[in-house]
């Protein structure tokens, strides 16, 4: 389309009737949904600052506002695309205020606008609720409810988490925050969320063991224990080695089962070998029989990736001492930083 067309366009979605808006939308939607068509779309500048505008109205058609929504969604799944709508002053700390009200018909949508678009460092550039305590307060409030439909619709949250957790200055921020660690730390975290909850605190975790200077804090609050539980059957020990597991983990119900996504348990995984990269996670690790369970763990794995990672884990704990750097065999070797989320899908909506 040409400049004049373009114009011609925009004029139909922002002042025709209903019927016409809704096809022009429409139209808009599946010109979203290739990488090509949000290209023609961010080729003309005002086709995103008006959606932006509005996503942000109170009195719009609910169909209308509805593809608005998938159409952000689509153009949040390329970095030109999250450029374009950072433009908008605020417009991360705006979703996130709109999410805090439960009955907010468009979260789920949101969700998925803030996971796309964490992946991009340029998210940093605006403020978020990592930067504003009593907002982090609510975000956190209305996503552990117990109600089976809000968890659902707030789920892609969660990836959101973790991808900010990937960036040093978020991080930092979420592990000053006691009240961000104490619900990373709940205790039904692995049991019953939906796999997207679950693989989203999960690399958070992951991502948090790679800030050393806040190893001990995190052994202190009991870290070790969430990350293990998952990862461990009903399988038998010997006394001496029960004893040496944190309380929680002693002792399992026969019908205690591992983890069953690869993805969550590698990251448990990766978790804990971060912790060896500190003498003080080191010697934690070894003096809980963390070596005990990655041995029982290794032989019950059937993922590649997920079992070379517990070939790494068990490496690290097998060390003699941690101090030393030979070449030799027994040698503590520094894992390799992890990524930043990447294996999640787009959410392309067409």
């Amino acid at each position: 389309m040409n400049l004049e067309t373009h114009e011609e366009f925009l004029n139909v979605l922002q002042n025709t009737r209903l019927g016409p808006r809704i096809l022009g939308f429409e139209y808009l939607l599946g010109l979203s949904a290739t990488d090509d068509g949000i290209l023609e779309i961010l080729s003309f500048k005002k086709y995103v600052p008006f959606l932006v505008k509005y996503i942000g109205e109170t009195n719009c058609n609910k169909e209308t506002l509805s593809l608005a929504y998938k159409c952000v969604i689509n153009i949040s799944t390329v970095q030109e695309g999250v450029m374009a709508l950072l433009n908008s002053k605020d417009l991360v700390i705006s979703l996130l205020n709109r999410i805090c009200d439960i009955n907010y018909k468009f979260i789920k949508e949101i969700c998925y606008i803030l996971s796309n678009m964490s992946r991009y460092k340029e998210i940093l550039q605006q403020n978020d609720c990592f930067l504003d305590a009593e907002l982090l307060d609510k975000i956190l409030k209305v996503f552990m409810s117990n109600h089976s439909e809000v968890k659902e619709k707030f789920q892609f949250l969660a990836l959101y988490f973790a991808n900010m957790s990937g960036y040093p200055s978020r991080r930092k921020l979420m592990l000053e925050n006691e009240k961000f660690i104490d619900f990373l730390f709940s205790s039904y975290i692995f049991s019953s969320e939906t796999n997207v909850r679950r693989i989203g605190i999960a690399l958070t975790l992951r991502n948090l063991c790679s800030e050393q200077s806040s190893h001990a804090m995190l052994l202190e609050k009991g870290i070790l224990p969430v990350l293990l539980l998952p990862l461990m059957g009903s399988e038998e020990y010997e006394e001496e080695e029960m004893e040496k597991l944190p309380l929680e983990c002693q002792y399992l119900e026969d019908a205690k089962e591992r983890e069953r996504l690869p993805v969550i348990r590698r990251a448990l995984v990766q978790a804990l070998s971060l912790l060896c990269y500190t003498k003080r996670g080191w010697e934690y690790l070894k003096e809980h029989s963390v070596y005990y369970v990655t041995r029982e763990l290794h032989k019950w794995e059937a993922d590649f990736d997920t079992k070379e990672a517990i070939e790494t884990l068990v490496g690290f704990l097998l060390v003699i001492d941690y101090s030393k750097m030979s070449h030799e065999a027994d040698e503590l070797v520094t894992p390799s930083v992890t990524e930043i989320l990447k294996d999640i899908p787009d959410f392309v909506v067409s």
